[in-house]
């Protein structure tokens, strides 16, 4: 963290979305804390199935590990950092990184159709798509084939993290046209 505080505050003015760097499986507590606080939480979860000894449980786990998504405007600085279980705010350089509203609704809309979201790795290339029917209609993501059926990953670029959800073939349309169409076979079976 910067030693000048009045550098923080002016980088924070306009309220936005940011990334809030947590302990290792502290997300819940800590979105929970700051919520009681006064800033609007966000904490994407996917549910999954794990083995036990003699059974079989369903967890509900981030999405993201170690990190929750805070809405918040610049006097909530203080409170968040000094939440415990934060580490601190995730920064591009030296000013705190804003995320887009349109990766923040892209991934509340996933979570809200009830398909299978779950973690992916980070695709900064591909066929960019838009869902155009559905329950999905309006999300925005990358195109990737995997065992016969087609995702749309979604990406949080501040993170460098993404998520895929399994979508029709027939309800997707490119964003805009394909420079390389082989660019998709490089992401098959991965």
């Amino acid at each position: 963290m910067s030693g000048d505080s009045r550098c923080d505050v002016q980088a924070l003015q306009e309220p936005g979305w940011w990334a809030v760097y947590t302990k290792h499986q502290h997300e819940k507590m800590v979105a929970e804390l700051i919520a009681v606080k006064g800033a609007e939480v966000f904490l994407p979860l996917y549910d999954i199935q794990r083995q036990r000894k003699y059974r079989t449980v369903r967890l509900a786990l981030p999405l993201f590990p170690s990190y929750v998504f805070v809405r918040e405007q610049a006097e909530m600085r203080v409170p968040t950092l000094s939440t415990p279980g934060v580490h601190a705010i995730v920064r591009r350089g030296s000013e705190y990184g804003i995320i887009p509203d349109s990766e923040i609704r892209n991934l509340r809309l996933a979570m809200a159709a009830e398909h299978d979201l779950e973690p992916h790795p980070f695709l900064p290339l591909g066929e960019r798509v838009r869902v155009v029917r559905g329950s999905l209609k309006g999300l925005e993501g990358i195109l990737v084939r995997y065992r016969n059926a087609f995702r749309v990953v979604i990406s949080v670029s501040l993170l460098s993290q993404s998520a895929a959800v399994e979508v029709g073939a027939i309800d997707i349309a490119p964003c805009r046209p394909s420079s390389s169409p082989s660019q998709l076979d490089s992401y098959a079976h991965a």
